[in-house]
């Protein structure tokens, strides 16, 4: 089962305390994941769902308005997508109610829609609260964070995912919106928002989880790049000694090395002889006598030196 079903599956067990909580919740369900459909002067109401916790949420919340509910589940042809649960409303007097208790409709227009809802009509913010999760529930998704951190909540126009993102930003967090062919998203894509958006809708064990997923995974790249850092540290400081290698033994070559200064020379010796020392590590085999800063200064010396005879015998072979 996938990280987003368990949210899901969290949020559709929640225990709501009031009439109005509910009613906050069908009212997302009304907009997210119900088609009105009219055939023969008859009117129904199709709620879908993919996952069967909701689909029993939504069969609940329904039977406060009319019993004359039917439940069944479509198999899905592909093998890509799951079967859908569809819940079924046919009391035209309970749709009537419930499209208008939800401000979804006036006067039983039932095509004029109003997809936003006034922010007086939640009012309070658990009210707001529960509204989010009924949007979540009916047409969002969660990514698993062991791969990438993307919430998203398709909406079937503007106007809703717009009004999704003034209610989701009024608690602080930075939701934007998208279209995608037919549908607008609204999403948040960085992952201490969406712990804060699933704290918001109140599923604290999978924000838990998402947490420890997140802990981990940033120890782990914490742990790569600093792995990655010493291991490009180290690749410099190989190339640079075998550079340094390269040019004590040039200059031996041509016969300059006898003219190298003392301290050059024991600096060289000690280089020859611990090709993979670091700067500090010569300096500490110098037991003081020499710092890091002044082996460093002599290398580079040396390599000038090197490089200055490189340049004679190029122009000598030049000519």
């Amino acid at each position: 089962m996938s990280f987003s079903n368990d949210v899901k599956n969290e949020g559709a067990r929640i225990q709501l305390d009031s009439s109005k909580l509910v009613l906050a919740e069908l009212s997302a369900f009304i907009r997210t994941c119900c088609e009105i459909k009219i055939k023969s002067q008859k009117i129904s109401l199709e709620f879908i769902t993919e996952n069967a916790s909701i689909a029993r949420r939504i069969f609940t919340h329904l039977k406060g308005y009319s019993n004359q509910l039917e439940a069944y589940r479509k198999k899905s042809t592909s093998l890509i997508q799951n079967g859908q649960y569809i819940i079924v409303v046919n009391d035209k007097y309970a749709i009537d109610d419930l499209l208008y208790d939800t401000k979804f409709i006036y006067n039983s227009q039932y095509f004029s829609q109003r997809s936003y809802i006034m922010s007086t009509e939640l009012k309070t913010e658990l009210e707001e609260r529960a509204y989010l999760r009924g949007a979540f529930l009916g047409s969002g998704s969660i990514s698993n964070p062991e791969k990438s951190y993307h919430l998203e909540i398709v909406c079937r126009n503007e106007d809703l995912a717009e009004d999704l993102k003034l209610i989701i930003n009024k608690r602080g967090l930075k939701a934007k919106v998208s279209k995608r062919k037919n549908s607008y998203i609204v999403y948040i894509k960085e992952a201490e928002q969406i712990s804060d958006f699933m704290a918001l809708i109140g599923v604290n064990q999978s924000l838990l989880k998402f947490e420890n997923i997140r802990v981990l995974k940033d120890l782990r790249n914490n742990v790569n790049r600093v792995v990655n850092c010493e291991t490009a540290n180290i690749n410099k400081q190989i190339e640079a000694a075998q550079k340094q290698i390269t040019d004590i033994n040039f200059l031996k070559s041509i016969d300059k090395y006898k003219d190298l200064s003392a301290d050059l020379k024991e600096i060289a010796e000690i280089r020859l002889e611990n090709e993979y020392y670091t700067l500090k590590e010569i300096a500490e085999i110098s037991q003081g006598k020499y710092t890091r800063s002044g082996v460093n200064y002599r290398l580079k010396k040396i390599s000038a030196l090197a490089e200055k005879y490189r340049g004679v015998q190029n122009e000598r072979d030049e000519g």
